[in-house]
């Protein structure tokens, strides 16, 4: 019972240690998990190791042995994540000072509510609880720093943070609260088993919660995948559909010149003249309206005119482009494009009809620069748009990707327009290569 009692305790202390170096390196991920288990299971043993040998040194000497083996297990755990010697020095320096104040914490807790357990003869008794409280406070200290660090996460919902403290904190409360003198003298049997219970599944409870985080993070992943490939099936439907108009334009092009000179032949300058007014002003109403050169950007104003034209949108267009000129994919500049006319969309059809208005200027800069700027009308509720990405449409954050890959950059103002500016820098050949 003595071996599974402290069984439960360290594994507890990997789960602690586990949680804490997994935050204080977010992002970055382990070389390998099966090493670092394996180094975690060697640390954990030499943890083991120390508590049998420090009983033979005073006490001043064992403190000091104790911390020196948790600074250097903790500093070598840190060497399975990518990251500079300034972050692993600082990670282990925080996490003996965490170690100390959960000690320090229980240690008041337990003096405040319960101080006669503080003056127990039955070493055992108050090891195992001063050990195993200390630990529930110590990852109590760091699921606060997951819940700090991913405070702004999508996923990181009220309900998963209340469900990773609840364990410990009930855990807490037994400790501090439970006549654990009176339990141990009378059954200690229930005693071990209760700690080792809680141990237990505060563990369980932590691995069953965030690996259905996972799941709803995957579930959530793959809709935004799944939104942004229709999206951009749609996108593809459209330039296709503009690439077909420009085939049909050749062919009505070449139509009407065998016409004009039919009339010609004839010398009827009269029906000639009624023939190319028709012909213009059905090359105009049928055909692209945009005109730069560029397959995605002609196809994509020239759809979202129609769009926003139906939808009572005023749509004012600036076009100053050289097409030889632009830095980007007309894949990328399609995502690029497509979401800041799609978003503008989607803003103004919470707008009264007569506040409608979307503005795009699209242009090549004589300094190498090729800038997009965007505007449309706020709607009152999503002024906080930068803080909650989804309330301006899911692809914005695809959009910032895109350009961000193009060495570009994209500022975002908010007031009572919501306006973009996008800069990619226009790089020749050359450049790009030693880039």
């Amino acid at each position: 019972m003595t071996c599974l009692l402290m069984l439960s305790a360290y594994l507890l202390d990997m789960l602690i240690i586990t949680i804490f170096l997994d935050n204080m390196f977010l992002g970055q991920k382990r070389y390998s998990n099966v090493s670092y288990y394996f180094a975690l299971c060697v640390v954990e043993f030499l943890l083991f190791l120390n508590e049998y040998l420090v009983k033979t040194v005073p006490m001043p000497y064992a403190k000091a042995i104790t911390m020196g083996i948790s600074l250097a297990t903790t500093f070598f755990l840190c060497f399975f994540y990518k990251s500079s010697w300034r972050g692993k020095i600082l990670a282990t320096c925080i996490f003996q000072m965490l170690v100390s104040v959960g000690e320090i914490i229980f240690t008041y807790l337990i003096s405040v509510i319960n101080p006669d357990f503080l003056k127990v003869k039955n070493m055992n008794l108050l090891y195992n609880t001063m050990n195993n409280g200390s630990k529930v406070v110590l990852l109590i200290l760091c699921l606060s720093i997951v819940f700090v660090r991913k405070r702004d996460s999508i996923i990181s919902q009220w309900n998963y943070n209340m469900l990773l403290f609840s364990t410990p904190i009930i855990t807490l409360a037994i400790y501090c609260i439970l006549p654990l003198k009176k339990v141990y003298a009378e059954d200690a049997v229930f005693y071990n088993l209760l700690f080792i219970s809680l141990a237990v599944l505060n563990v369980i409870n932590f691995i069953l919660i965030k690996n259905n985080q996972a799941f709803v993070a995957m579930k959530f992943a793959n809709t935004r995948m799944e939104q942004q490939i229709r999206f951009q099936k749609e996108k593809y439907e459209q330039l296709s559909e503009s690439y077909r108009n420009n085939r049909r334009l050749i062919h009505d092009v070449k139509k009407h010149y065998f016409s004009i000179q039919e009339y010609i032949r004839c010398n009827n300058l009269q029906g000639l003249l009624e023939y190319t007014h028709s012909a213009i002003d059905d090359l105009e109403s049928t055909y692209v309206k945009y005109n730069t050169g560029n397959l995605v950007i002609d196809s994509l104003l020239t759809n979202y005119d129609t769009v926003y034209e139906a939808n009572h949108i005023h749509f004012s267009v600036h076009l100053n482009v050289d097409c030889g000129q632009i830095p980007i994919k007309d894949y990328d500049l399609c995502i690029v494009l497509g979401n800041l006319l799609d978003n503008a969309l989607q803003a103004n059809d919470k707008i009264e009809i007569l506040e409608r208005e979307v503005l795009i200027e699209i242009e090549t800069t004589e300094n190498s620069k090729f800038r997009i700027h965007s505007e449309n009308p706020l709607p009152e509720h999503d002024f906080d748009v930068q803080k909650n990405i989804l309330h301006h449409g899911y692809g914005l954050e695809n959009m910032k990707k895109v350009v961000s890959e193009n060495h570009g950059f994209v500022t975002i103002r908010t007031a009572e327009y919501f306006v973009i500016d996008i800069l990619i820098p226009i790089i020749a050949e050359k450049d790009a290569f030693i880039r």
